[in-house]
């Protein structure tokens, strides 16, 4: 009876352990995900000031080439940075980067479509998708890793595998 009781005992302890390794993860993709996009925000705000048009109520509108600044930022500043760098700024503080399921660097195209599901993952619902999405798939990740076919890792445990 004794030894049920301790595989049970050492069952639940490994579960524990999987859950705060899980928390670990989550909290560290969702603050690299904030300052990630508090940067980009205030680059947004700062382009919209200088080129944006302001209304009535206090805000800018940007349109043309104002609005062409915002995409190339965003471009830039995500599937750029992500493929020249494998992590973006936010990635890089947190000590997290992005791989692939077999662990080697991911191609151009893979960080482009991981980024593209953003405003699935990350805005609808105030990112409960990619919370839910990171908290029951095996492998950790949002949708859109899932249809790049990456992960997000903890840098100082990732292994690349060179190609």
């Amino acid at each position: 009876m004794e030894g049920r009781y301790e595989a049970a005992w050492i069952r639940l302890r490994g579960w524990v352990t999987a859950q705060q390794g899980l928390t670990s993860l989550l909290c560290r993709r969702a603050v690299a995900a904030v300052l990630d996009y508090v940067v980009f925000s205030g680059a947004v705000f700062a382009i919209a000031v200088l080129m944006g048009d302001p209304d009535d109520s206090g805000s800018y509108r940007l349109h043309g080439l104002g609005t062409l600044f915002v995409l190339l930022l965003w471009f830039s500043m995500f599937p750029v940075a992500e493929s020249l760098f494998q992590k973006s700024l936010g990635k890089h503080l947190l000590r997290l980067r992005i791989q692939t399921i077999d662990r080697r660097p991911a191609a151009f195209n893979q960080y482009l479509r991981r980024r593209l599901l953003d405003p699935i993952d990350l805005v609808a619902f105030e990112g409960l998708v990619a919370v839910l999405a990171v908290s029951l798939s095996e492998r950790r990740q949002r949708l859109g890793d899932m249809w790049a076919g990456t992960q997000v890792v903890v840098a100082d445990r990732a292994r690349t595998t060179k190609e």
